[in-house]
C-alpha cells in the first residue's frame, strides 16, 4: 500500500514547485495536538522540512469556517 499526499489550488495558478511549497508558511491542524503533522513526518523522513507558522488542535479548524 501507498500514499500519495497532493497539493490543490486554484486552476489558473503557475504550478507550485516543491522549492516553493516547502518556502510558504504553512497552518497545520493535528489531531491531538501532536507536535507535527503526518505530512511533516513525510517530508522529515525524505530530508524536507516547511515552515509552520501556525499549530492548531483538529478543533480548530472549525474556526476557519465562521
Amino acid at each position: 500500500m501507498r500514499d500519495e499526499y497532493v497539493v490543490i489550488s486554484q486552476a489558473d495558478r503557475t504550478a507550485l514547485t516543491l522549492d516553493a511549497y516547502l518556502a510558504a508558511r504553512h497552518l497545520v491542524v493535528t489531531p491531538w495536538n501532536e507536535r507535527q503533522g503526518v505530512l511533516d513526518c513525510e517530508l522529515e523522513r525524505q530530508g524536507y522540512s516547511r515552515q509552520v507558522a501556525m499549530k492548531n488542535p483538529l478543533d480548530a479548524e472549525r474556526a476557519l469556517y465562521y
